[in-house]
């Protein structure tokens, strides 16, 4: 188990909230941003940054999530956050639709945890 230092993160210098970090984390193979806000009742900005600490630290590969506004639950792409966005027209996996306005697509990041991982300040 990796034990991570973030208290350069004010939200989780709360003990019941990093308490509720290290149990959901546990629990958990990917984890996205706004379900680590949930979680913690941290904001999504102090989520996105123990993420990307965590890839900085490579304890986690972030991937970019494409949606389909037609359908926002179903995945059509998902590619490493270096790759950057996807390039237009994509094809719509779910409706076989070609899309070619980036308006019609919504975003979302997911990483992927490496190992188990415990966080102290």
């Amino acid at each position: 188990m990796e034990k991570i230092e973030i208290k350069f993160i004010p939200a989780f210098q709360d003990q019941n909230r990093l308490a509720r970090l290290n149990s959901f984390i546990l629990r958990r193979n990917t984890v996205m941003p706004h379900e680590v806000a949930a979680a913690t009742g941290c904001s999504i900005q102090e989520s996105i940054t123990l993420l990307l600490y965590l890839y900085h630290r490579y304890l986690a590969d972030p991937y970019l999530l494409t949606f389909h506004t037609h359908h926002p639950l179903v995945v059509i792409e998902k590619t490493h956050l270096k790759e950057g966005l996807p390039e237009l027209p994509i094809i719509c996996d779910h409706c076989e639709e070609q899309i070619l306005n980036p308006d019609e697509l919504i975003y979302e990041f997911e990483f992927n945890l490496r190992g188990e991982i415990q966080f102290y300040v």
